[in-house]
């Protein structure tokens, strides 16, 4: 497996053409984050670099950018990477105070050491333009490679010849994004709209808001530079700006991860088209855009993309596969026109799920077991807030909402954690309005859903009429017909499914009640017991003890609310603030509020936390309630399950160092940390559970 340094450099002006650089690097093998002593100084004059070809401009750049201390810092941190036996990853932060620097083709620029040679060529040294997005502070999600899908729009007005532009070749250039995608036997699943001929702005929006939207979006069209903005050409109505489209991604609720703009003189003259339109699209939420710096032939193009496209499906590592790219076809003119704009830590744009080592080798050997447990019922599901996230949304991404729409002063790190949010929101207005907030936050996103998979209406009547209850028991119910297919199934019919006595439901939602009552059992459906601790009133607690009555069922399993409801009636039973989970806590452990048949059975079979993101520390406080337990030596008896999402860098500052860590984590618990989403870990799971059934167990 590859490793990788990782050096960001951030420019920012000091005045008229004096310029500051900072570094901040971190090794494979760092465990804390070095820096540069000092600031160090350049003086850059964009005007004056001329592009009279590639090896010129890139020789002027690094005599002009590589001054004294910078050319040292730079070569210390290269070094201090290689001694480390990784290539470098350059992310070259630009800072809103000096957007001129995006003007410049930092692609070309050539090695302090080796000045004839340019850098970021080759899979040593790696560059994107790093750039974090100030509109949308949703976390960048990773997709499986299996799931991978493209729109390709090819725009051909018939009126080009009125802006002195030619036809497009679209045949050819069809050809060239096909044979692209095609890379290597890639499964990535291919859309072409329109091919041919004119295509609106809004078709192209309306056909990437369909379903689950797709992961590439591949544009060719005419551009040009018009009054300082770069504007493409898709219909006959005339240059659109490249604004609007930005306004129809940032519109999207499942945006593309990488955009590849291969639009004909989309940069304009000297490339300051390039610097509004690229850093814009990031800024909307695009983890990854590839747009060209000018007039990008076609011969280049078709062998630039399909390099590109086979070293990505190979690792994933987008600024990787830029790097190979362009290094081959670095005999070509305009071999440095392709740039990476990228709000991506880690430079992946894709996942492979499963229990896998360092050598990212599914190394798993206990499905058997996992599954002889849950045919027993000797199973536990454990349900975090992410497994109804096709629903739901992701608890991170709701929290990165309301912070936003609230105004939340405290760190962007923080906006994301759902219990720091809502006790922000307590504290400044009321508790009432927290949770008023957050549930409204929740139904939007259950009703946009409901839309997505249910279309407008429901039997004549439109879904948003629907009262939650019974748009749950509808999504339930469609649920049904995606059986057939493994890649499709609803992860919590999955759950449902399981014939189990007993359910953790670590969500606040009643969505998984819906589920059980449609799913089959002996004699019919099953029938669901809801069980929720009423541990808000201390006064109540120390003089009446909650009883919960009757044994718990395949037929009629519990379904036991750990953290409450955010159901309106029964909203006091909810833990949402940063508070109310320390009086919780507090107070379950004096009174012992878990119902009994739930203790025992969370110490007397197999674990599965699914949907949980583990550094999340209400995680690690329910793991350490259910080992703290009497009898918690039982569960050495058993294989247990914890899925985590691939770490992404939004969320984790170090993916790989965490993950060792988690995994060290949780060794002496025989816990074994699954690298995807539950939708994936269920799936899979499902799949090795519909194989032959374990040998009957015939032993007194």
């Amino acid at each position: 497996m590859a490793r990788y340094s990782d050096l960001e450099l951030a420019l920012r002006r000091r005045d008229s053409l004096t310029y500051a650089a900072s570094f901040r690097f971190n090794g494979p093998d760092d465990d804390a984050e070095q820096r540069s002593p000092a600031d160090p100084v350049f003086t850059l004059d964009p005007a004056a670099l001329q592009v009279f070809d590639p090896a010129t401009y890139g020789n002027q750049l690094g005599v002009a950018f590589f001054q004294g201390d910078l050319k040292s810092e730079f070569l210390r941190f290269r070094s201090l990477a290689q001694n480390q036996n990784s290539s470098l990853r350059v992310r070259l932060s630009i800072e809103s105070s000096a957007p001129e620097l995006h003007a410049i083709h930092w692609e070309t620029l050539a090695d302090p050491a080796m000045p004839d040679a340019p850098l970021f060529m080759g899979e040593t040294t790696l560059v994107s333009r790093f750039l974090a997005s100030s509109l949308d502070s949703r976390p960048v999600r990773l997709k499986p490679k299996a799931d991978l899908s493209a729109l390709v729009v090819i725009a051909n007005p018939q009126n080009l010849d009125e802006f002195d532009l030619e036809p497009v070749a679209v045949a050819d250039e069809l050809a060239n994004v096909q044979q692209a995608l095609g890379a290597s036997g890639s499964s990535v699943r291919i859309t072409t709209l329109a091919p041919g001929g004119a295509i609106s702005l809004q078709s192209i929006s309306d056909e990437l808001a369909k379903g689950d939207g797709y992961d590439i979006l591949y544009l060719v069209c005419h551009g040009a530079l018009l009054k300082n903005e770069a504007n493409i050409f898709l219909d006959d109505s005339g240059p659109v700006p490249g604004g609007e489209l930005v306004k129809r991604i940032w519109a999207l609720d499942s945006r593309p991860s990488l955009i590849v703009l291969a639009s004909c003189q989309s940069a304009g003259k000297g490339g300051v088209g390039l610097a509004g339109l690229g850093p814009r699209l990031a800024d909307a939420g695009i983890p990854a855009v590839i747009a060209m710096q000018g007039n990008f032939s076609m011969k280049t193009s078709a062998v630039f993309m399909k390099e590109f496209f086979t070293q990505l499906l190979t690792d994933g590592q987008i600024d990787r596969a830029m790097s190979v790219a362009r290094g081959a076809v670095r005999d070509r003119p305009d071999c440095w026109m392709p740039s990476l704009f990228m709000r991506l830590r880690n430079g992946r744009i894709w996942y492979v799920p499963g229990f896998q080592g360092d050598a990212g080798v599914d190394e798993f050997q206990q499905w058997t077991s996992i599954c002889k447990f849950v045919r027993e019922g000797q199973c536990v599901p454990i349900l975090g807030p992410d497994v109804a996230e096709h629903i739901n949304g992701s608890s991170r991404a709701v929290a990165a909402q309301i912070a936003r729409d609230q105004n939340f002063p405290l760190d962007t790190r923080d906006q994301f954690d759902l219990a720091k949010v809502a006790q922000y929101l307590a504290i400044q207005q009321s508790p009432k309005f927290a949770r008023a907030t957050v549930r409204t936050a929740f139904q939007n996103e259950i009703y946009k859903a409901g839309e997505r998979i249910l279309g407008k209406s429901v039997n004549g009547k439109p879904v948003s009429a629907m009262g939650v209850l019974d748009l749950q028991q509808a999504l339930a119910a469609q649920a049904a017909t995606l059986d057939a297919d493994p890649l499709k199934r609803d992860p919590l019919r999955i759950v449902a499914g399981f014939d189990v006595p007993v359910f953790v439901n670590a969500g606040y939602d009643t969505l998984l009640e819906a589920y059980v009552k449609e799913a089959a059992c002996e004699g019919g459906k099953k029938t669901p017991v809801a069980l929720v601790s009423q541990w808000r009133d201390e006064r109540t607690l120390k003089t009446k003890k909650q009883a919960f009555q009757g044994d718990p069922t395949v037929e009629k399993p519990f379904i036991y609310y750990v953290f409450g409801k955010r159901r309106e009636p029964e909203e006091d039973t909810w833990v949402l603030t940063e508070d109310d989970f320390f009086d919780y806590l507090i107070r379950t452990t004096q009174y012992k509020l878990m119902p009994g048949v739930v203790s025992e059975a969370l110490v007397a079979g197999s674990l599965l936390f699914v949907g949980f993101p583990l550094d999340d520390w209400k995680f690690r406080v329910l793991f350490r309630m259910i080992v703290a337990k009497g009898g918690a030596e039982l569960l050495q008896g058993f294989n247990h399950v914890a899925v985590q999402v691939d770490p992404a860098e939004t969320t984790l500052a170090n993916a790989r160092l965490a993950k060792k860590y988690l995994q060290k984590y949780f060794t002496t618990a025989k816990i074994d940390i699954y690298w995807g989403t539950a939708a994936d870990f269920l799936r899979q799971l499902r799949i090795q559970l519909d194989k032959a059934p374990t040998a009957e167990d015939r032993s007194e």
